[in-house]
């Protein structure tokens, strides 16, 4: 193989990697400081949308109740399970979840609320994967 092909192929893979590293995301970032300004029995809805904006999804409940939910997902890797052969035994990657629920009663006032927030990382590959979970610091 020629000095330039074997540089050309050098430089195609480097690229390929820097390429597929990096990160997606869906939806907006809760942040646990806002969710602990929702209070019980006094926060309204028209409050809960002013901080945190139009829900990702809003269901209706029998006796008037709505259910207001919000969802964040973010997952970030390194870019080795995209190299063939390599990343069938080596990569990483990590995500963050988060999904906030809130009972809203009929008369327009919080009932419920619940966040989860958590974190997991990936390492290994195809043939040898391990995940951990773990809630996110506070």
């Amino acid at each position: 193989m020629s000095t330039a092909r074997l540089c050309f192929t050098a430089f195609a893979v480097a690229f390929m990697v820097a390429l597929s590293t990096g990160c997606m995301s869906s939806g907006n970032k809760i942040a646990a400081a806002d969710v602990n300004q929702i209070q019980k029995g006094v926060t309204t809805r028209a409050e809960v949308e002013q901080k945190l904006g139009p829900p990702a999804f809003s269901g209706i409940y029998p006796e008037g109740k709505r259910m207001l939910q919000y969802n964040y997902y973010e997952s970030t890797s390194d870019g080795r399970y995209m190299i063939p052969v390599v990343g069938l035994f080596s990569g990483s990657g990590t995500q963050k979840q988060q999904m906030l629920q809130i009972i809203i009663d009929k008369n327009g006032i919080v009932e419920d609320v619940e966040f989860t927030d958590s974190n997991s990382k990936t390492e290994g590959g195809m043939l040898n994967t391990k995940r951990t979970v773990e809630p996110a610091p506070k």
